[in-house]
């Protein structure tokens, strides 16, 4: 609850985003979007199985069909639900989730494979500007995003996919966000 009021308006800032970005995906608000953050992964898991909901509910995630983000915190922690805004990481991981329930609004972005679709989120999670969000904000350094740029360039698509695959996720989702942000 005292989260409310910072994750409101970054709702209200990604969809601002979000009409920018993706005009070319009108949106077409179907329902009411929810999203859900439980103190524990624990609760998370009683919580999905009460609501009947499919998949690893210890793990964010966004349920499509039941237009539902379900966010669980690491842990238990009555000190961090205290704070006005949740800590970094955590909002980040609601940002994200956020992104996927805002898309569910655009209809043509059903079609749009995995990848576009979780490079599309990781690009809004740093509370930053999507033109801000490339590869030189990540610790792989300046030349990340032009080494991507080149793979693109030198192979079909399904080579550059294949050498993000075999990446960490987190570089994968990096991977994802800097090619979207080339589209």
């Amino acid at each position: 609850e005292g989260w409310r009021g910072a994750l409101e308006t970054d709702a209200r800032e990604l969809e601002t985003l979000l009409d920018q970005v993706l005009e070319r995906w009108p949106r077409e608000g179907t329902g009411e979007l929810r999203l859900v953050v439980l103190p524990s992964p624990a609760a998370a898991v009683a919580w999905a199985e009460r609501a009947g909901l499919a998949g690893d509910a210890r793990v964010p995630r966004t349920h499509p069909r039941a237009r539902l983000a379900v966010v669980p915190m690491v842990r238990e922690d009555r000190l961090m639900t205290q704070r006005v805004v949740p800590p970094r990481t955590l909002r980040e991981t609601i940002r994200h989730e956020m992104a996927h329930l805002l898309m569910l609004d655009r209809p043509g972005l059903a079609e749009a494979p995995r990848w576009f679709h979780e490079g599309l989120a990781e690009a809004w999670v740093g509370l930053r500007e999507i033109s801000a969000v490339d590869g030189r904000s990540h610790a792989l350094g300046a030349c990340w995003e032009s080494a991507l740029q080149d793979r693109a360039q030198a192979r079909p698509a399904g080579a550059v996919q294949e050498v993000i695959a075999a990446m960490p996720i987190e570089l994968q989702y990096t991977a994802w966000a800097s090619l979207v942000l080339q589209c």
